[in-house]
């Protein structure tokens, strides 16, 4: 079977929407003092057994309302379902999550940046996901990831330059 872009697109960018606007927290929480009260961490600030944070200060209650509400609106215009957005919006948050977890435990703050993780840990997490549920095959999941770790980085810049993020990576 030939993928085409457009097959690689339409997996991509649902979950590209959701990373993006958990990206917009962070200039919100800055901001918006009435926003900073309720931007709390999903890990309440409590530490592994590693004696470590859990996740840290990005993985928070307002992402979680985010990936819920974005996920669904990207997923039924881009994917035609409610349902695989919803997943999608599920399974990015989790990605971050996921990468946050392995952050904290390599012993790397929030603020530094962790190559491989800080730009894909979203798409990796969603594109097993969606392997598994026989909705992309592993070429589409792999180009995916490669597209990711060249785009990514171009927008984290983009954000740093228009004062939406902290750090340029």
């Amino acid at each position: 079977m030939k993928e085409t872009f457009s097959e690689v697109l339409m997996f991509m960018i649902p979950p590209m929407l959701v990373n993006g606007t958990l990206n917009l927290l962070y200039p919100l929480r800055k901001k918006i003092s009435f926003f900073a009260k309720l931007d709390r961490p999903i890990d309440f600030g409590k530490s592994f057994f590693d004696g470590r944070r859990i996740l840290g200060d990005s993985t928070t209650l307002p992402g979680i309302l985010v990936a819920v509400v974005i996920g669904p609106i990207a997923g039924v215009i881009f994917y035609g379902s409610l349902y695989l957005g919803f997943i999608a919006g599920v399974c990015t948050y989790l990605g971050h999550a996921a990468g946050s977890f392995i952050k904290r435990r390599a012993n790397v703050s929030d603020s530094k940046f962790l190559p491989i993780i800080d730009h894909s840990d979203y798409i990796i997490f969603t594109g097993l996901v969606w392997l598994y549920l026989e909705l992309i095959s592993l070429p589409i999941f792999l180009i995916s990831w490669v597209v990711i770790l060249v785009i990514q980085p171009v927008f984290c810049y983009i954000g740093y330059k228009l004062g939406l993020r902290a750090e340029p990576l």
